[in-house]
């Protein structure tokens, strides 16, 4: 693995004995991000946290099998409310105010 890959600094890391209690993954889709670095996460407990609820299945079969929890929740950086935005394919929808926040500060 390449120094700068995520998967290769959390490999080093666990080598080192960096071991973690909990991974709190925050717009998680369907969970694969804990399932793909079990081996280095050293039996952390998963919190899977993610808006579309399109992966519920997966998340509590993740929840049933490695234990920790899930939550179908949209975490802001703000109080209230926010919309979701459905698209054609569910795996694309996502706040409004986030898309419109990308969208309005891009420069062409």
């Amino acid at each position: 693995m390449q120094a700068a890959d995520f998967s290769a600094t959390l490999q080093n890391l666990f080598a080192k004995g960096v071991r973690y209690g909990t991974v709190v993954d925050l717009g998680c889709a369907d969970g694969h991000f804990v399932l793909n670095h079990l081996s280095c996460l050293g039996g952390a407990v998963p919190l899977n946290i993610d808006a579309n609820g399109i992966y519920e299945d997966s998340l509590r079969a993740i929840k049933e099998a490695l234990g920790g929890d899930y939550r179908i929740c949209a975490i802001t950086d703000h109080e209230g409310e926010i919309e979701i935005t459905e698209s054609v394919h569910p795996y694309w929808s996502t706040s409004t105010r986030h898309c419109w926040r990308r969208a309005s500060s891009s420069t062409t």
